[in-house]
């Protein structure tokens, strides 16, 4: 009877170390990620859906220091060739630290420039390189395709609030102007 007590406590033993083994590097395996930055790049209508906008933003836990962008396929803002996206901020000159939470944002151009005919074949390709706290490096690769921006279509009144006040602004500011033509 006692050799099979021994036995028991002994399994469970065993198998309470090697389930406390695993939670153990699970939990060192979620501090290390809760630490590390993960930079994203994408495109978005602004509010009142008159022009598109490039955000760079870090959506990690960690700092993300040292933070480069490497534009592999380049724009022309608002049409004009001279107006390069490379040529301009973090594409040109880097940036020291990018907080969790913290992003970047970017004119590319009124919606009324973008011709329609064009928009399949339109796009930016970027390289996002930096490293985190423990100076380790991270990359992504990003391309970003107008067209996916434009069919995601909108919603008249814009669905948040600073949107709404854009719209509403502007609906009262025409009203107005009736009146006063009125009067």
């Amino acid at each position: 009877m006692e050799i099979l007590l021994s036995t028991v406590l002994v399994v469970c033993t065993s198998t309470y170390t090697i389930i406390n083994y695993f939670m153990l590097r699970e939990s060192a395996i979620q501090r290390k990620l809760k630490s590390r930055p993960n930079i994203i790049a994408y495109l978005k209508s602004t509010e009142d859906y008159q022009a598109l906008r490039l955000y760079i933003k870090n959506v990690g836990e960690g700092i993300a220091k040292n933070i480069k962008v490497n534009v592999l396929k380049d724009y022309g803002r608002f049409g004009k060739e001279n107006h390069r996206l490379s040529e301009i901020g973090v594409f040109k000159y880097g940036l020291e630290i990018l907080s969790p939470g913290e992003h970047l944002s970017y004119y590319l151009d009124a919606w009324t420039n973008i011709k329609e005919e064009e928009l399949e074949n339109m796009y930016i390709e970027l390289k996002i390189c930096c490293t985190g706290i423990d100076n380790k490096e991270q990359n992504g690769s990003f391309n970003l395709k107008f067209i996916q921006v434009c069919s995601q279509g909108y919603t008249n009144p814009p669905e948040t609030h600073i949107g709404k006040i854009a719209y509403y602004t502007k609906e009262i500011n025409q009203a107005l102007k009736k009146l006063k033509v009125h009067s």
